[in-house]
């Protein structure tokens, strides 16, 4: 399997507030201003909780499978790791899951949405984009639900090349893999 040219950063809280403050001020640039914020969760939710400051929020849960994998033995393995071999597994990992990006797709359930019947532009928010199917599944149920609305989305990070759905706005768009406060390795 190829390696691609990926590096691995890390945020800790107050970059990560920064990066958010600073994915806020490019959407608000571009003229776009949501009624209404949708979290994807878990990430999508602490990005959103810290942009757009008194607009409603709200939380859908759909995540790829890789995802609950990650449980609590592993959590106290990566512990144990040093940072550069973390950050090696973290490549490794992307690049598998951008291999099987397709495949992930057949796999993602249509979620159950809040009722944003009174909202006219809503911004989509997640902390990364991998494969991109997480993304393109809600995107594609709250446009079905609400043809009328005008939807974008926004992520820290994108870190394929070819995802199957780009959002809107982000902040990273150069494969940079992110590791979140709350990560298992932080």
């Amino acid at each position: 399997m190829p390696e691609y040219a990926k590096k691995v950063i890390t945020l800790r809280s107050s970059q990560f507030t920064n990066a958010c403050g600073r994915l806020q001020l490019a959407i608000e640039a571009d003229g776009f201003s949501p009624d209404a914020v949708l979290a994807i969760a878990r990430g999508g939710v602490f990005v959103a909780e810290l942009m757009f400051q008194g607009v409603p929020h709200f939380n859908v849960r759909l995540s790829r499978p890789s995802t609950s994998l990650k449980g609590a033995l592993f959590r106290r393995i990566v512990k144990l790791l040093p940072l550069w071999l973390l950050n090696r597994l973290r490549i490794w990992e992307s690049n598998r899951l951008e291999h099987r990006q397709r495949s992930a797709e057949k796999n993602l359930e249509i979620p159950a949405l809040p009722d944003l019947s009174a909202y006219r532009r809503v911004l989509v928010v997640d902390d990364a984009v991998d494969s991109g199917t997480t993304l393109a599944a809600v995107m594609r149920s709250v446009a079905g639900n609400y043809p009328d609305m005008e939807l974008r989305s926004a992520a820290i990070t994108v870190t394929t090349r070819h995802p199957v759905m780009q959002p809107t706005y982000a902040l990273y768009r150069d494969l940079t893999l992110i590791r979140f406060p709350w990560a298992p390795d932080a």
